[in-house]
């Protein structure tokens, strides 16, 4: 009825590389749902030597994985999780992008305060003009000698006011530069403090950048090519909670770029539980967990603000902007959204879900990632062309539907309760139609559909 093959990695290349049926056979289960396309699927491998266990967990992840049915491609999608378990010690690998990332760069904060007070304070005078003294300081990083002024320093004093001013000259009072000149304003035209000195005496103060303090920074993005050629970009967006400066932002983004830029065997810890109280000590197995590239399109954030535009022009946007996918047929909605990546970046399919279910304000849509790794968009299906009949999904026509055909974004006429249909109800909402959301196959011939009410079909071919 169908067969499960193992492909090269899509950043490598299109080779086939083995035949997954004969261990897929009674363990393959996956899904496809009307808002995603194929999802996810998941098998088991048993019953072979500890070295092929091995060999296949070493170099699998990140493969493409495609089922076909009667001679045609039904779910494709790619290797994004291995489970291997020998001798009752499970290892895990994933392409989680939490786990996995090969293109990362780091948002921070700039530190509001540049400096501190280093010894003993006093306001004072340098021919008459206003100075700040701090013995065991050296303003000489923050003065300027021509222009507007880069830093202000601002003075707490010991009955709790504060001064503040912008900070020019540095001068010699007792020790070298320990002195600054201060002015109302940036530009240095009028000299003196904000705030009253008169009887007061500072006890404590702060020097920030002007225009950089408290501001939120990034770092470029920085990516690690050997793991890209090999798997495909993963970015990832680290943000610190601690104010930082543009060093300590690159050294953590070049960090974690070493530590994850290749997926990564994890000892999951512990024994695995094989029902009998003890760990499995078996041949042992591997699970195959693979995901549609609907995935795949998480793996790159959109940046860009772009102005409102129809609905069907934003995905498309976003569509071209992944790695894998491509456009398969993207239906006209004229609804106007926005896009502001810039202010704050998202991932694109998370982008692309939000829009799917905005509909157009009259109709629903459907849209996601299938065979080819074509993405399609188009209005919700409106007739009903099956029907639930013994246990089964049938053709209107009275064919039964091979499991593996079925697909969501479907009415089912079944049999229900005599009711009244509200006024005014579609397909959709008559009692007698049930809409179908999700669809799994359950190899070797079993199959569960999922409705938008949150009914579940249970079927077998």
């Amino acid at each position: 009825m169908f067969s499960l093959q193992l492909y090269e990695r899509l950043a490598e290349g299109s080779g086939w590389e083995r035949d997954l049926t004969r261990w897929a056979r009674y363990s393959w289960r996956r899904s496809i749902r009307a808002i995603g396309g194929f999802w996810t699927g998941d098998f088991v491998i048993r019953g072979v030597s500890r070295l092929r266990l091995e060999e296949l967990y070493g170099t699998m992840i990140g493969k493409r994985v495609v089922e076909r049915s009667y001679g045609f491609r039904t779910w494709e999608g790619e290797v994004v999780g291995l489970a291997l378990t020998i001798n009752g010690i499970p290892d895990e690998m994933s392409l989680d992008s939490e786990l996995w990332h090969n293109k990362v760069k780091t948002q921070y904060t700039y530190p509001s305060a540049v400096d501190r007070e280093q010894g003993n304070l006093s306001y004072t005078t340098i021919g008459g003009d206003d100075v700040l003294q701090d013995d065991a300081q050296d303003f000489s990083d923050y003065e300027v000698l021509a222009g507007d002024a880069t830093h202000e320093i601002r003075v707490t004093n010991d009955d709790g006011s504060v001064c503040s001013g912008y900070m020019g000259e540095a001068d010699t009072k007792t020790n070298p530069d320990d002195s600054i000149y201060v002015f109302k304003d940036q530009g240095r035209g009028l000299a003196g403090w904000n705030g009253t000195t008169g009887g007061k005496t500072p006890s404590s103060y702060i020097v920030s950048e002007i225009g950089m303090s408290g501001t939120q920074q990034e770092t470029a993005w920085s990516e690690n090519t050997g793991s890209s050629d090999i798997y495909g970009e993963s970015q990832y967006i680290e943000v610190l909670p601690e104010e930082c400066y543009a060093a300590t932002a690159e050294a953590s983004r070049d960090r974690r770029l070493s530590e994850y830029a290749y997926p990564r065997s994890m000892s999951s810890g512990g024994l695995a539980y094989d029902g009998s109280g003890g760990g499995s000590q078996g041949d042992g197995e591997l699970v195959v967990t693979c995901a549609g590239y609907v995935f795949s399109m998480n793996r790159r954030y959109y940046e860009t603000n772009v102005e409102p535009l129809a609905v069907s022009t934003q995905i498309r946007t976003l569509v071209a902007a992944s790695e894998y996918v491509t456009d398969g047929g993207i239906a006209s909605n004229a609804k106007l959204i926005a896009l502001t990546g810039d202010d704050m970046a998202f991932k694109l399919w998370d982008g692309i879900e939000s829009m799917i279910h905005l509909g157009d304000g009259s109709d629903r849509f459907v849209g996601g990632v299938y065979e080819g790794r074509l993405f399609r968009y188009d209005v919700a299906e409106t007739a009903m062309l099956y029907e639930w009949r013994n246990g089964r999904l049938r053709y209107v026509t009275g064919q039964r539907v091979p499991p593996t055909f079925i697909r969501p974004d479907i009415i089912v006429r079944r049999q229900a309760p005599l009711r009244i249909a509200p006024p005014g109800a579609t397909e959709i909402g008559n009692p007698t139609r049930a809409y179908v959301t999700e669809c799994e196959f359950i190899a070797p011939r079993n199959y569960r559909l999922t409705t938008d009410a949150g009914d579940v079909l249970v079927g077998g071919y």
